[in-house]
């Protein structure tokens, strides 16, 4: 198993879902919303830990197997559920 290629892998997809969270700070922006830094910190926090996870392996190029494939697949859900919930706890309070 190849896990700095998975971690290279996992690392450019964090960075790349963290910019859907443009879209929802745009809209707080134009709303003018008190939610503007909860989604600037979980954007940070989700491209900072993308980019801490490719810098050191951005180099490494071994060829994907299937089990390799397996294991992106399956962090990556993960990690995408446990980021995509970050703007919902840094909120302090939510206004439903």
């Amino acid at each position: 198993m190849h896990l700095s290629v998975t971690l290279r892998i996992l690392g450019m997809l964090l960075m790349l879902f963290s910019s859907t969270l443009l879209v929802p700070m745009g809209v707080a922006l134009l709303d003018d919303d008190h939610t503007i830094s909860s989604f600037a910190s979980a954007l940070a926090l989700t491209f900072s830990a993308g980019l801490l996870s490719w810098l050191p392996v951005q180099h490494v190029r071994h060829e994907l197997r299937i089990r390799d494939g397996f294991l992106v697949t399956s962090l990556f859900w993960t990690v995408l559920g446990l980021a995509g919930s970050l703007p919902f706890m840094l909120t302090a309070g939510l206004e439903l």
